[in-house]
């Protein structure tokens, strides 16, 4: 993917890359955060953003640009590590909340089946009571 992006920001000539994305801050929380990175056709163009760094040889091109692809490589890393963490966590969340909410819609059912449950019996016995009571008074 770094490669991808370097060999497409060298075509381009960009100046500049921005990565969006969403960075873990908690296991409730998460924000967008941006980077920005500097893409090596912009250094290629403009070498002397480069002049204080040493090399070994005076081929400064191939390390350069070895150590740029790198350096998008973890960050774009890192971005997804973040990304995935950001996502684990919000569908844990969403986990917990449907798991509480089924919790209290059955406690409500249940409260709502045991009442009606017991509005029969009531009446049953009170069916049973008034029947009783009318054949104690026949005799």
């Amino acid at each position: 993917m770094a490669e991808k992006i370097t060999e497409t920001s060298e075509n381009l000539q960009l100046d500049n890359i921005s990565l969006l994305y969403t960075k873990f801050v908690s296991a409730i929380s998460f924000k967008t955060h941006q980077v920005d990175l500097t893409p090596y056709s912009l250094v290629a163009r403009n070498q002397d953003m480069v002049k204080d760094y040493e090399f070994e040889d005076d081929d400064r091109i191939p390390h350069l640009k070895d150590a740029m692809e790198f350096q998008m490589a973890t960050t774009l890393w890192g971005a997804i590590v973040e990304n995935f963490a950001s996502e684990l966590s919000a569908r844990a969340a969403a986990m917990d909340n449907a798991n509480r909410n089924a919790g209290d819609m059955l406690k409500r059912l249940n409260l709502a089946y045991n009442r009606k449950r017991q509005a029969i019996i009531t009446t049953e016995l009170i069916e049973i009571i008034s029947g009783a009571e009318v054949l104690g008074k026949d005799t």
